[in-house]
């Protein structure tokens, strides 16, 4: 049979693919964007506008020592920066896979408790290392609804 006939046989919609322990945080994060034709292109998660009402829920509804509200402060502390991965694991005490598995726990619940699809920080690769930045206006809603906003507080 040529390889150029099509095949009766449907293409699986499943496949299993081994990946290193050490690259699985880049594998979820690749699953949970967009595809490719709907990428806004430049290599990063796409975030939109989280409001200050979404992202006060999100604290209530975020413990103390959970991972996603690490991220959210470590970000939020510094804006427009990037914060490796291994910091807030190390930050928190806990290993690489520990927080990763709280991570796509975290984003089940965000589809599910507000219907999106994408975190209010961003996450992007470089040189294999998980790198995340937050966006100024949305660092500083974080830090007013966290009670952390140095401004709030005079």
């Amino acid at each position: 049979m040529s390889s150029s006939h099509p095949s009766s046989t449907p293409e699986p919609s499943i496949v299993m693919v081994p990946v290193p322990v050490h690259r699985l945080t880049e594998v979820y994060e690749l699953l949970g964007r967009p595809p490719a034709d709907e990428a806004d292109g430049d290599g990063g998660s796409s975030v939109s506008a989280w409001s200050t009402d979404d992202l006060a829920r999100l604290h209530q509804m975020l413990g103390p020592d959970s991972a996603a509200r690490a991220f959210l402060d470590h970000c939020s502390a510094q804006p427009e920066q990037s914060v490796w991965y291994g910091t807030v694991c190390d930050a928190l005490g806990r290993s690489h896979n520990s927080v990763r598995s709280e991570m796509a726990g975290f984003t089940r619940r965000l589809k599910s408790r507000f219907g999106r699809d994408d975190w209010p920080f961003r996450a992007e690769w470089v040189d294999g290392r998980a790198l995340y930045t937050i966006d100024t206006e949305t660092a500083r809603a974080w830090l007013r609804v966290s009670g952390q906003d140095p401004e709030a507080a005079t």
